[in-house]
């Protein structure tokens, strides 16, 4: 049942890690709304939403988080990397451009993002403190979706026929598989906290759970 709605229109939304929050974004801005969860024994749980605070002004279509829920970072419709600190008064550092961004990722501890596009090229990595490209992986991979392990150990890359990992301590690739139905654009990447196993959404809307050992 739906116990609260968020006034917030065509909005991308994600829980801070601690929980005391959701964030949303739109074609406006990116709002923190503080939320309080009680229990109730007779009436069950009760959602109070507070009043938002603006953290950054613009029109955003993504975000991830760290682990922490310190940083915030951002994909806007330009080619630009923004990341923002909500633990100093939201102070934004530009940190680089990707030509047609549209996937974003980064490693719990704040370390390393991670850029990739949708029908644009490459996939890059970002030292997050000095803005600093690391590396650029698989540059003839189009239209890639990723994301990182819970234990921020390994980057999970999906596109065209292939799905694969690479570890973030050596930038080695750890192993690669062919993908079902690789006619079909790549949706989301997902990792069980040990790796063995992938979420991966065979298209955009078909969810497949993939033993890689």
């Amino acid at each position: 049942k739906i116990i609260a709605t968020i006034p917030s229109r065509r909005a991308y939304c994600r829980f801070a890690p601690d929980g005391s929050a959701i964030l949303t974004a739109d074609r406006s801005s990116v709002r923190r709304w503080p939320i309080e969860i009680t229990e109730d024994s007779n009436r069950g749980f009760q959602v109070t939403i507070g009043e938002p605070s603006v953290i950054y002004e613009g029109a955003i279509k993504r975000f991830c988080m760290d682990g922490s829920g310190r940083f915030l970072v951002l994909v806007p419709y330009t080619h630009e990397i923004i990341s923002v600190d909500m633990e100093n008064e939201n102070a934004v550092q530009q940190i680089g451009l990707h030509n047609d961004l549209d996937r974003i990722a980064i490693t719990p501890d704040g370390r390393f993002i991670f850029t990739s596009t949708w029908q644009g090229w490459a996939v890059r990595v970002w030292e997050h403190e000095s803005s600093e490209l690391m590396q650029t992986l698989v540059p003839f991979w189009r239209s890639t979706s990723l994301n990182v392990s819970p234990d921020g150990e390994r980057l999970l890359l999906v596109s065209g026929p292939k799905l694969a990992a690479w570890s973030t301590q050596t930038w080695d690739k750890i192993w690669e598989h062919d993908r079902n139905n690789p006619a079909n654009w790549p949706g989301p990447i997902a990792s069980s906290n040990h790796g063995r196993f992938i979420a991966c959404c065979a298209s955009r809307y078909v969810p497949q759970l993939c033993d890689v050992k």
